[in-house]
């Protein structure tokens, strides 16, 4: 099941669509109620995203701003594959971030 979902995600990308904010932008502390604290940090010209001490990874941008996590951990790549992180943007700055399969953080 999850192949035939990164299969119909990868054939809806439009690669061409750049992000809409500085990478810079999208950096900053996130919350979700149940999964807690989440960051978002430029390192080098690319953003990385931390869960916690064993979910963060490397973010890919995929289109517009949403981006895909390269986790450094192999068993959530064998798990959860890369996931999609969409930023929410609202008046020209990001409100938010929704993680695919695990929920809404909100800045």
């Amino acid at each position: 099941q999850m192949q035939a979902q990164e299969k119909e995600f990868a054939a809806k990308r439009q690669p061409d669509l750049k992000s809409s904010l500085p990478l810079d932008a999208y950096a900053g502390n996130y919350q979700n109620d149940l999964y807690g604290a989440a960051q978002v940090a430029n390192r080098n010209g690319k953003l990385y995203l931390k869960f916690n001490e064993r979910a963060q990874g490397e973010l890919e941008h995929w289109e517009k701003d949403t981006f895909r996590i390269v986790w450094t951990n192999p068993l959530f790549i064998e798990a959860v594959g890369k996931p999609a992180i969409v930023f929410q943007v609202e008046n020209g700055k990001v409100s938010g971030l929704r993680a695919q399969n695990l929920g809404d953080f909100q800045r």
